[in-house]
């Protein structure tokens, strides 16, 4: 009985693995409690089902079935006969599948795992996937990102160069008036000065 317990538990643990549907089936002394190991990451969800023999007399409660995760906190619970099962993972680590005969005969039980969604290869899988879509997106993004960050510097550049050179015509303007005053003030007080002189000139040669 203990050899087949023992291949069993490989069987079960390679058929979890690869999520396959398999069912094992075993022999469980009475007053024995044997327990079946299963490693599971955070988020998978393990189902499945079991069943006892109904050869003979046999009555709820003889065999106790317990889940208990990595710290030994129990998940699941039945005395049936017979029942499904479904556990969440909130927390990854080795789940024991215990069985505890508490009858007076030995019994048969049989396990069934269902399937496990998303175990670690399906997970990096699914990142590995969600990458390799991402990375070419994401490198367009940046591409257009840093051609927007360009335009935009390019943009402020040609604005303040407008504001310094609309500062420099202004600045030209107004010199340019301010030179056109003074010449004008300048050839004013020339004429004023040559008529006064020619005049005192023709005065004096008594032209006038």
């Amino acid at each position: 009985m203990k050899m087949l317990a023992s291949l069993g538990v490989a069987f079960f643990c390679v058929t979890s693995k690869l999520t396959i549907v398999k069912a094992i089936t075993f022999d469980l002394e009475k007053a024995e409690n044997l327990c079946l190991s299963e490693e599971v990451l955070d988020g998978d969800m393990m189902t499945g089902s079991f069943k006892y023999d109904t050869s003979g007399k046999t009555n709820d409660g003889e065999i106790m079935m317990n889940i208990f995760d990595d710290n030994k906190s129990s998940k699941f619970q039945s005395k049936k006969e017979s029942e499904s099962f479904a556990v969440d993972v909130k927390t990854g680590g080795l789940y024991d599948i215990c069985f505890w005969n508490n009858g007076h005969n030995t019994r048969s039980v049989t396990l069934q795992i269902k399937h496990k969604i998303k175990d670690s290869v399906q997970k990096k899988k699914d990142v590995n996937i969600e990458k390799e879509k991402l990375d070419p997106l994401q490198r367009q993004m940046q591409g257009i990102y840093d051609a927007a960050k360009h335009l935009n510097s390019d943009l402020h550049h040609l604005k303040r160069r407008e504001w310094e050179m609309r500062d420099v015509n202004e600045t030209t303007n107004a010199r340019v008036v301010q030179w056109g005053l003074l010449a004008m003030v300048v050839y004013f007080i020339v004429s004023v000065f040559q008529v006064f002189y020619l005049r005192q000139f023709f005065s004096k040669k008594k032209l006038i």
